[in-house]
């Protein structure tokens, strides 16, 4: 996975487990986790393994049934910046991040999912941004992706500039969610995650935050990510994650009163949803007519 693999060394110095930090950390690093026993440490070592080292990793077990809470009070036991709350049943990972939001106590708010990995400036390079640019309340990055299948590497990017971001979220997620860091007090100010979104909880979230400030992705892939082809979420809960986003976009399509025209923004969704169920009756009414 090319230089990420040096953020995920063992990081060390661990004084105390799951305690506040004496001071207001300037990341609060925040994470949901279920059933990642095989994958969590790496990602935390690869968050305490950061340059920028102000920081807390707040990470909300959602109710696992294997050894994920064993494994990180184990691995981390003398780890002072780790916050570890622990929901006792599954509830979805968008309220596991309402909780992880409500317990963050930082000035930035970062996000990582379990199984990805930072190169160690990551943060300090996000934060050394959003503070040369006070117009800019939420910044993302590139990544570096490696299909787990066939193991082929590949680079992921989104819009770079606030003007390319604004012209895109209407027909895409304009960041990539595990590696944003923005303003907690603007993700705050505007609601933060919706419980009503099991999936694409954070394309509404940006939304709603980029009404109130400008958002950036650095180009750098500054994060790795493996990608697990027809096992990922992505491809298994596509059509929960595809009226998400239709539900999202219908809503502030009418929220904020936009031109008619703007509407066709809906049509590529509503064929992702209806396409493959027409082509299956179709395929089932040949085959009846030539048997």
């Amino acid at each position: 996975m090319g230089h990420c693999l040096a953020a995920v060394g063992r990081a060390t110095g661990y004084c105390t487990m799951n305690g506040a930090a004496q001071q207001t950390p300037i990341v609060s690093v925040v994470m949901g986790v279920h059933n990642e026993a095989s994958e969590i440490v790496a990602t935390l070592e690869s968050v305490f393994a950061q340059s920028l080292s102000d920081l807390e990793c707040v990470v909300v077990d959602d109710g696992s049934t294997d050894d994920t809470v064993q494994v990180i009070n184990e691995a981390f036991a003398e780890e002072p910046r780790l916050r570890l709350v622990v929901q006792p049943e599954q509830d979805g990972l968008t309220r596991a991040l309402v909780a992880g939001v409500t317990a963050a106590s930082g000035t930035w708010l970062a996000r990582i999912d379990a199984g990805d990995t930072w190169h160690p400036e990551k943060l300090a390079r996000q934060v050394e941004f959003l503070n040369g640019h006070p117009e800019v309340g939420i910044v993302g990055c590139a990544t570096e992706e490696t299909n787990l299948q066939t193991g082929q590497v590949s680079i992921r990017r989104k819009p770079e500039t606030s003007a390319a971001i604004e012209q895109t979220i209407w027909r895409a997620c304009p960041f990539i969610h595990p590696t944003i860091v923005a303003r907690l007090d603007l993700v705050r100010q505007c609601g933060g995650y919706d419980p009503a979104y099991p999936c694409s909880q954070d394309y509404d979230l940006y939304f709603r935050l980029l009404a109130l400030t400008n958002g950036y992705n650095l180009p750098e892939p500054l994060a790795c990510r493996p990608t697990h082809g027809e096992g990922s979420i992505s491809y298994t809960r596509w059509k929960d994650q595809v009226r998400c986003t239709l539900r999202i976009r219908w809503y502030y399509l009418r929220e904020r009163h936009m031109p008619l025209a703007c509407y066709r923004v809906l049509v590529p969704l509503l064929l992702k949803l209806l396409l493959p169920g027409f082509l299956k009756g179709l395929k089932q009414r040949l085959t009846r007519l030539r048997s």
